[in-house]
C-alpha cells in the first residue's frame, strides 16, 4: 500500500506562506483540524477572533473565523480567509488521493 500524508499548505494571495507533508498516520482528524485552526489563527486573526471562536454558538459574540470546512470529495480541509490553510492527502508522489480511492 502507497504511504498518504497530509499536504498542509497555507496561502495569504497567491503566496505560499507555509508547505508541510505529514504522514496520515501521525494526525487524527480531531487534531488535524485542530493544527489548521491553530496555523491560521497565528497568522490571521485577532485576539478578539479567537475568543469568538470559544464563545457558546448563537450569541453576539460567536463567529466562524477559524472554522475548518471539509470537502468530501477531494478529503480537503480549510480553515481561515486571510491567510487561509488548507491540508489535503496526498501519495509518496504528491497526487491527490481521491475519496473513491479509499
Amino acid at each position: 500500500m502507497a504511504k498518504r500524508f497530509w499536504l498542509i499548505r497555507g496561502y495569504k494571495e497567491f503566496e505560499t506562506i507555509y508547505e508541510e507533508f505529514i504522514p496520515q498516520g501521525l494526525l487524527s482528524d480531531r487534531k488535524l483540524r485542530e493544527l489548521l485552526t491553530c496555523l491560521a489563527a497565528k497568522e490571521g486573526v485577532t485576539y478578539n477572533e479567537v475568543a469568538g471562536v470559544y464563545v457558546k454558538r448563537g450569541t453576539k459574540l460567536a463567529h466562524g473565523a477559524l472554522d475548518v470546512q471539509k470537502n468530501e470529495t477531494n478529503l480537503e480541509y480549510i480553515c481561515g480567509n486571510y491567510p487561509n490553510f488548507v491540508a489535503v492527502l496526498v501519495d509518496e508522489n504528491h497526487d491527490l488521493i481521491k475519496r473513491n480511492l479509499l
